[in-house]
Parts: C-alpha cells; structure tokens; sequence
C-alpha cells in the first residue's frame, strides 16, 4: 500500500473545492500513481481533506480513477480511500458527485466496505463477497452464493477492470489455470 500525499508546501489540511485550484493537485497526484510500481495499491486518506465539491472530485479521484482503469493492462495499480468524514460529508459530497460519473471506488470506513458509485446489486454483492473473504476465485464464488459460473466470472473480471479487486493467475496442478481475485485492503 501506497499513500498519495495530497498535501504540499506544509499544508495540515487541504481543500477539493474548485477546479481551477485543483489542476495542479491532479498533476501532482498523477505523478506519484505514474511513479509507483506495478501492481501498488494506492491510498487517499481523506483526514488531509477539510471540504470537497464536484470539481475537486473529478479533478483528484475521478480522473485518476479513469485513467488507471484505461491504463489496468500496462498499469495494473488500485485506488481506495481511508478515513472518511462525517463532520467533512464525504462520503455525502462523493456519492453525489460519482452518481454520474461512470466511476466506483471502495472506501475503507473502520474495518467495513463502503461502495460509492453505481455498480449494480449483483456485482456489489459479488465485491462484498470478496472483500469478506478476502481471496476468492470465480467457482468458488459461484458455488457459495449459487450462481452460474459463466456470470460470475464475467462480473470478477468487470471488478477487476474497474480497479476495484486485484487479480492474479495461478497455475493449476492438474493443469490449466485459474484467476484468484483480492480486496484492496
């Protein structure tokens, strides 16, 4: 785990209200996603974040999240977010904002799973299947919640280019192989 430093110049806190103010964070932060290795799962703790809008957001976690999720081939490099707000509305500020972008992301709120974006009921399921277990693969999946393989394993690999789960090949003793999907956290 990586965390993306959104501070700068000594700043305790910093404010994702404003596009134009916000460009620059984006630059920022794309550097240190560029930067870190294959296969890193990067982290926003939102306790540096004393206030948001839909500016900010887009600037800071939607672009990024869309371009990691174009990227998921050569990149292969996850997003979520910790230590969420109430007293900042967050999570209140980025369900509103996301809800029309074509992006999720996770959010680690204490030792539960938050969902924010649109990610259908099924696929949502699926995510909080995994996260629960924290290792799964598609028949494993599909015999513990009974349902069709085919569907299941179409729904993981969709999380996993979304960046929401990390996938990894395993080879199979009595050959062939098998993808195993992970949470972030």
């Amino acid at each position: 785990m990586l965390k993306i430093n959104l501070l700068t110049d000594g700043q305790l806190k910093l404010s994702l209200i404003g596009r134009r103010i916000m460009i620059p964070l984006n630059q920022i932060v794309m550097q240190q996603i560029i930067a870190a290795p294959f296969g890193t799962v990067l982290v926003y703790d939102m306790e540096q974040v004393e206030g948001m809008n839909g500016s900010g957001i887009d600037e800071v976690i939607v672009k990024p999240l869309k371009w990691l999720r174009k990227e998921y081939k050569t990149q292969d490099k996850y997003l979520y977010l910790i230590n969420l707000s109430e007293e900042e509305d967050h999570l209140y500020n980025l369900k509103k904002t996301l809800r029309d972008e074509d992006v999720v992301v996770v959010a680690k709120n204490g030792i539960s799973l938050e969902v924010i974006g649109d990610l259908g009921e099924a696929s949502k399921e699926l995510l909080e299947f995994t996260y629960k277990h924290k290792l799964t693969t598609a028949r494993f999946a599909s015999d513990s919640l009974d349902k069709k393989l085919n569907l299941v394993s179409t729904q993981l690999t969709k999380l996993h280019e979304l960046r929401l789960l990390k996938r990894q090949e395993e080879q199979l003793e009595e050959g062939g192989r098998q993808f195993v999907y992970s949470s972030l956290f």
